[in-house]
């Protein structure tokens, strides 16, 4: 089974259904990683006629892999991490989600795969490492991380780089973009200072150089070369 936890358009869920035609039940693919009871319900339902129809009749019709793929992860950050004392992240609401449901849906110990289809080495390393403790409190299912692609440290912008990049990107930057709150301030190197030349083809990561992707307010504002459309949006601001 595969759920997109990014977008449909990130995740490129289409894509994948296409490509694995044949291989993957297209019936076993969702579009989305909060998955209703009644959805649930239609998946098992499918599952047992696939098993009854390959001769396994007697096999419990219950999933023990679920991968959820997303599109691009630049600090790992939004998968996964440990605030206050409090596991966040898409992959332990996933978990909190489905956890009801095994023994029903899910098969105990389940392997929950995540794939991103791009990723950094600060990401990767730090999903690693969280993943790994989280799974040893989230005794129900096994963890598997993958990478279609992932980006050499090589390719970040930060303070070392070249003085005239540098000078031109924190000379051009508008703090008016930190009223978005979760930013947080001075971030001319993107969220989390991830400094990444990066844009994706369906939007721009707000973990890129802030003049990629951000749009300031003030009449000598920076104006983005690739404008992101927010997901994070403050009450009355445009985007």
């Amino acid at each position: 089974m595969s759920s997109g936890s990014g977008s449909i358009h990130g995740a490129r869920i289409d894509v994948f259904r296409r490509e694995n035609e044949g291989v993957i039940s297209n019936e076993q693919v969702v579009a989305s990683s909060e998955i209703t009871v009644k959805k649930w319900t239609d998946l098992k339902d499918e599952l047992r006629k696939l098993l009854d129809t390959r001769g396994h009749a007697s096999a419990e019709a219950t999933f023990k892999r679920i991968c959820l793929i997303d599109d691009f992860t630049a600090s790992g950050s939004t998968m996964v991490r440990y605030e206050n004392n409090k596991w966040k992240g898409k992959l332990h609401r996933f978990c909190s989600a489905i956890l009801p449901h095994v023994g029903q849906f899910i098969a105990k110990r389940a392997l929950i795969h995540v794939h991103h289809y791009l990723g950094t080495e600060k990401a990767e390393a730090k999903i690693d490492e969280l993943v790994s403790a989280y799974g040893k409190e989230v005794s129900n299912f096994q963890f598997l991380i993958s990478f279609s692609h992932v980006l050499s440290g090589d390719v970040v912008v930060d303070d070392a780089a070249d003085e005239k990049l540098v000078s031109l990107i924190k000379s051009h930057y508008d703090k008016s973009i930190e009223k978005n709150s979760h930013l947080g301030v001075d971030v001319w190197y993107g969220y989390g200072q991830c400094g990444l030349p990066v844009v994706l083809d369906h939007n721009s990561p707000n973990n890129s150089i802030a003049l990629i992707w951000a749009r300031g307010e003030h009449a000598d504002a920076m104006r983005p070369l690739f404008p992101r459309k927010q997901r994070h949006v403050q009450h009355g601001q445009s985007v």
